[in-house]
């Protein structure tokens, strides 16, 4: 259990250095007003949400929002609220969340659409930053969830290479 739990840290640590690789380069892009965050470890732990109970979802999530809140200046309840929320709703179709790329976009667009309403609502009322919903989808939701929606395949391939490695060794009976 141990050699799994290390496996599925290892898995979100890997998504979150590939955030910042991506976040570095659209940053040096200068955009202009498109804002796009990559969440791939967001949707690592909602693929993890198939084999984790809820007590480990939350926990997961809230180990990994804590990290993004001290990551970003003023932001606290921000992303552990959107990202514990968006969790235990996903678990409702937790049985949807599998290894077909077709699947998994639909769930990881739907858990994107509701952490980035949940932080619009938050960062609104807590940061009291005036915008509307509208221009938030037009400049930051709409290019969060359709470039996300993009890593969705490379992410389920590094997902099933991971799930191969921790079947490898928790069958291989010698290594006990």
């Amino acid at each position: 259990m141990r050699y799994i739990r290390f496996m599925h840290f290892a898995f979100i640590v890997c998504l979150l250095m590939v955030d910042t690789v991506i976040a570095g380069v659209v940053n040096s892009l200068n955009i202009g007003n498109i804002t796009f965050v990559s969440n791939l470890a967001f949707l690592g732990l909602i693929l993890l949400i198939q084999t984790d109970t809820s007590k480990e979802s939350v926990i997961k999530a809230s180990l990994l929002s804590m990290w993004m809140d001290l990551n970003h200046i003023n932001s606290f309840p921000i992303f552990f609220v959107s990202y514990v929320l968006t969790v235990l709703l996903m678990r409702i179709w937790q049985r949807q969340i599998g290894g077909n790329i077709v699947e998994f976009a639909i769930i990881a667009i739907v858990a994107l659409f509701i952490k980035e309403s949940l932080t619009f609502i938050l960062i609104t009322n807590l940061n009291n930053i005036h915008m509307t919903y509208l221009d938030f989808i037009g400049q930051r939701m709409f290019w969060v969830i359709i470039i996300n929606a993009l890593f969705v395949y490379p992410l389920l391939e590094f997902y099933k290479k991971i799930h191969s490695i921790i079947l490898n060794k928790t069958q291989d009976l010698r290594t006990y």
